[in-house]
């Protein structure tokens, strides 16, 4: 394994889950905020405005003119079925950018550090998702012990597609001065075709990986490549 060079992780399944459903986050926070709605409301409705999004505005709204937060609010505001005050769509919205809203395997953070400190591998996050994923990794101590980031709304492009995992090996090689070979990649991820198969059909190497069930073999394997 120490013939690779570079080893990128997808975030959601892979290294991280949400800590609640977001049916119920939405449902909490419409109490504090003195709305009266239902579980049920709050579930049904939230599924069908973020499915409706998706279709509406594919990519976050990166071909329609809208940023991710602004994507994220008109999911937020259409999931309810009443109007919502701003700030509350402000407050959920800034809760997503923090470590309270996720639960993160606690052997990553040790397998960055050690890395980091063995000068091992370069090591990526490849994501479809916007750049709050670096925020939460900032508030837990460690985005810096990550070299390169590749989310989908700033790159203009999502896993499968090859121009996001092209993205980082190229950032690699900005960043070390050695770009590497795609056989000298490997990815992780919980999704057999947007990660795996991926990964592959650009010559990388591509693991199965999820966070309830091979996460730690995987990463004790890559611990002890670092020896």
């Amino acid at each position: 394994m120490r013939k690779l060079k570079l080893i990128t992780f997808d975030a959601f399944g892979t290294i991280l889950q949400l800590a609640k459903p977001v049916p119920f986050v939405y449902y909490e926070m419409a109490r504090k905020y003195g709305i009266s709605v239902s579980l049920e409301q709050v579930k049904r409705n939230s599924d069908h405005a973020f499915q409706e999004m998706s279709k509406m505005h594919k990519k976050q709204g990166l071909n329609d003119g809208l940023n991710p937060r602004e994507w994220w609010f008109k999911v937020i505001k259409n999931s309810f079925p009443c109007p919502i005050p701003n700030m509350m769509a402000e407050d959920l919205w800034n809760h997503y950018s923090t470590k309270s809203a996720y639960h993160i395997h606690p052997l990553f953070e040790g397998f960055l550090r050690r890395n980091a400190q063995e000068k091992g591998y370069v090591v990526g996050i490849i994501s479809n998702t916007d750049d709050r994923i670096y925020s939460v990794f900032k508030s837990c101590g460690f985005a810096d012990l990550i070299n390169v980031y590749a989310f989908s709304y700033d790159i203009g492009c999502q896993k499968p597609e090859k121009g996001i995992f092209e993205y980082v090996r190229n950032k690699t090689g900005q960043l070390t001065g050695e770009y590497p070979a795609p056989k000298e990649c490997l990815h992780f991820g919980d999704d057999l075709i947007k990660d795996v198969e991926a990964a592959k059909n650009v010559g990388w190497h591509g693991e199965f990986c999820n966070i309830h069930t091979n996460f730690p073999k995987i990463i004790h394997g890559l611990e002890h490549s670092l020896e």
